[in-house]
């Protein structure tokens, strides 16, 4: 097989499932990555001034914000599926297939997560 991103040609044991890059390249791209750009906090008063029903100290979830049409990813901004809740710790679990992350959102944030 050939790599998308350094061109040469690897056996396929060189290559994750439906990938068309080899792991060195992989992983030299996630080193790269920074996850902290995505989810850069607003400061405390824009965040109070949108919510009237919160305390002004209690932190609203950065990790998805709503649209009329669903709930979604602030990172890659794409659309999360509800895939389960937690009785025991009364979370609700979200999954981003763009980005294949989890997301766990206690049920007592839904009504703070952020409308755009």
């Amino acid at each position: 097989m050939v790599c998308r991103a350094c061109g040469q040609e690897k056996p396929a044991t060189e290559f994750h499932d439906g990938t068309d890059e080899c792991k060195p390249c992989l992983a030299v791209d996630f080193k790269r990555y920074d996850r902290g750009s995505a989810d850069a906090p607003r400061s405390r008063r824009e965040r109070s001034a949108e919510v009237t029903n919160v305390r002004e100290d209690t932190p609203r979830p950065a990790s998805v914000y709503l649209k009329l049409e669903a709930m979604y990813h602030a990172r890659c901004e794409q659309p999360v599926t509800l895939t389960g809740y937690s009785s025991s710790t009364e979370e609700l679990q979200f999954r981003c297939y763009s980005c294949s992350e989890s997301i766990f959102l206690p049920t007592v944030a839904v009504e703070r997560v952020e409308t755009r």
